[in-house]
């Protein structure tokens, strides 16, 4: 017991010497390396600035391009509408899909947030859209939304 706490005593003292013997850096590199870090500052302030300016433009550019219409922007990635049992079958969940109601998992949206989202997706069907292509459109979009997950009537029997 005694060995050990002289052998700790000699390590402490040891480490003591061994942090006092460094030189303390002089003033002319302190005031160097603080020049160092000024111009890489202005030089990364100069490089972000730039970078930001040009996302900005680019940014802008793209929204002066065009106004994304989210009805045909959802019509695009939703899938032709089944005509078939084979079709329904393989016809992809949508991602509002009962909303973790019945499956019992965390709800993706809270049902005004859904809501909210489905109202600037779907418009309103106004009076001078009532045309059957327009139905058509918004009623395949609304079914790629909310399509639910249909088994196989051939496997259940």
């Amino acid at each position: 017991m005694l060995h050990r706490k002289n052998l700790l005593y000699i390590l402490l003292i040891f480490f003591l010497l061994a942090a006092c013997q460094e030189e303390e850096p002089s003033d002319e590199s302190i005031e160097e390396s603080t020049n160092q870090n000024s111009v890489n500052e202005k030089t990364v302030s100069t490089i972000s600035d730039s970078e930001n300016a040009n996302l900005v433009d680019e940014e802008d550019n793209d929204l002066e391009e065009e106004d994304i219409d989210p009805l045909a922007d959802l019509l695009e990635r939703a899938p032709e509408e089944p005509a078939n049992l084979e079709e329904i079958i393989a016809y992809p969940v949508g991602p509002l899909a009962g909303n973790g109601a019945r499956t019992g998992i965390e709800p993706v949206m809270r049902e005004e947030e859904m809501a909210e989202y489905v109202m600037e997706v779907l418009p309103l069907i106004k009076e001078e859209q009532q045309d059957e292509a327009y139905f058509d459109q918004w009623w395949r979009a609304f079914r790629y939304l909310f399509a639910e997950e249909y088994p196989d009537p051939r496997q259940i029997i």
